[in-house]
């Protein structure tokens, strides 16, 4: 199941107009539980390989500009297979992006410390969890709007 505070912290980035869509490896039926508890779209992953999330970047990063405030990664990382590639892939796609990327990673992180500095490297800010990265998309959609001089609703933390 899905925290109450995470919940609270998509659904608070939501509100605040942030887009949020799921992107997962799981099986169908394991994850539309996940989105429909968040009231989300769901996109899926065949796979966890590097060319399964460069290729769903790329297409994210096509559309983003017209469509998202900034791209959340949340980045499961299942004990077979090995994240290096995954970190590299996305990486390189990073240092181009014409938007904010977040990423926050869980799972078997056994090179955690490399992976976290390869992504900051490429100028991607890295969370602890998804509550911190929702968190954070909130402010720079807020921020952003504020730059518009949009009227912006009161700020809340879970």
């Amino acid at each position: 199941t899905i925290g109450r505070r995470t919940k609270k912290a998509v659904r608070g980035a939501m509100a605040r107009g942030v887009v949020v869509s799921l992107v997962t490896g799981r099986m169908v039926s394991s994850a539309l539980r996940f989105a429909r508890e968040l009231e989300l779209t769901l996109d899926l992953l065949a796979d966890a390989r590097e060319d399964r999330f460069a290729a769903t970047l790329d297409l994210a990063l096509a559309q983003a500009r017209a469509a998202f405030d900034a791209v959340l990664m949340l980045h499961v990382v299942p004990f077979m297979v090995d994240a290096a590639p995954v970190i590299e892939a996305l990486a390189r796609r990073a240092r181009d992006a014409a938007l904010p990327l977040l990423h926050t990673m869980m799972g078997t992180l056994t090179d955690r410390d490399a992976w976290f500095a390869a992504m900051e490297a490429a100028g991607v800010p890295m969370f602890n969890d998804g509550e911190e990265m929702a968190h954070a998309a909130g402010v720079l959609a807020r921020y952003r709007r504020l730059l518009q001089g949009q009227a912006i609703p009161p700020a809340s933390r879970p």
